[in-house]
């Protein structure tokens, strides 16, 4: 089974993705939750990104080798930095 996230219309729900459709999901992927009868054709559905969380931690200059390839020195520890919930995006959804 696959779950996603979708917006139809002004409503934002789960559903689970079955072939050329979306079934919708009542309750939370998360816990307990019901596959509805309601379908909707992946056409007629926008999909957003699989989750929406709180806040997104990173961790930076972890690869040796990408280090070395920037000329950059080499840290005792990598570096952490936060990117906004706002930074995810969909699949089919443009980079801006």
């Amino acid at each position: 089974m696959k779950f996603v996230r979708f917006q139809i219309k002004d409503q934002i729900c789960y559903g689970s993705w079955e072939g050329d459709f979306v079934r919708e999901l009542r309750g939370s992927i998360f816990e307990d939750y019901e596959i509805t009868s309601v379908k909707y054709s992946l056409s007629e559905i926008h999909l957003l990104a699989p989750v929406e969380p709180s806040k997104v931690i990173c961790v930076g200059l972890n690869y040796r080798d990408h280090i070395e390839e920037l000329g950059d020195h080499i840290p005792d520890f990598p570096s952490h930095f936060l990117k906004p919930a706002t930074a995810f995006i969909g699949p089919n959804d443009p980079i801006r």
